[in-house]
């Protein structure tokens, strides 16, 4: 288990770990007409703006929900995101801050010519630890808990789990995000309406939503919230 609350008290972050979700790409290109892909362009210049206010701000971990695995629209966002894990923004940036890049979801189920280079972020960063960036991709929060439900079962079945003992500890050690600590903050873009990310982990977060599509995605706004609460 990584040291985050040490991390907390060390950079004296106002929150320890901080979701958020990019949605509204495809209705923002609508209003604006424009192509999906611009859109994502103009997403990911965002995504890296947060980026930077996660450091700046000394949050230790930080969760993207890039892809839903729900998501129809996808080859834009794909091209967009070959060239942004690709490029030398994010390899300069990662290495500069030593930030561990984790992939949660379904990603093994993303084109094999993203698979690659994704592998190998996870690869190259694997021996940081000063902040956290968890990216989200092919993510749906019910389908997390049906993943840990039948792993869970699998170790019943097995012997090594006696159903008698699961808590919510034995559920939150079998999700994708075992390994960090739930969010304290989460922050919605696009339409105000209940999703399903981080479905388990949100319980006592504070949830902030804005009505503005993530391309519009307000980062002087957020700094500030990061800032002061």
């Amino acid at each position: 288990m990584f040291p985050f609350w040490k991390k907390k008290e060390e950079s004296r972050a106002r929150f320890l770990h901080i979701a958020i979700g990019t949605k509204g790409v495809k209705d923002w290109c609508g209003e604006n007409k424009v192509s999906l892909e611009d859109g994502y362009l103009r997403s990911f210049s965002k995504i890296k703006e947060v980026m930077r206010t996660q450091v700046e701000g000394g949050i230790p971990i930080l969760s993207l929900l890039i892809l839903h695995l729900q998501q129809e629209e996808r080859k834009e966002l794909f091209l967009v995101l070959k060239e942004f894990i690709e490029g030398d923004f994010l390899k300069n940036f990662l290495n500069e801050h030593k930030v561990r890049v984790s992939l949660l979801g379904k990603w093994y189920d993303l084109p094999s010519e993203l698979i690659q280079p994704l592998k190998k972020l996870i690869e190259e960063t694997r021996g940081y630890d000063q902040f956290f960036l968890n990216l989200c991709f092919n993510y749906d929060g019910q389908d997390e808990l049906v993943d840990a439900f039948r792993i869970m079962a699998k170790q019943i079945v097995s012997g090594k789990l006696d159903p008698d003992f699961i808590n919510r500890d034995t559920i939150k050690e079998n999700l994708y995000t075992s390994y960090f600590a739930p969010p304290d903050m989460m922050v919605h873009s696009g339409e105000v309406r209940q999703d399903s990310f981080f479905l388990w982990d949100s319980v006592g977060a504070k949830l902030i939503y804005t009505e503005k599509d993530f391309p519009d995605f307000d980062t002087k706004w957020f700094d500030k919230l990061v800032k002061e609460g």
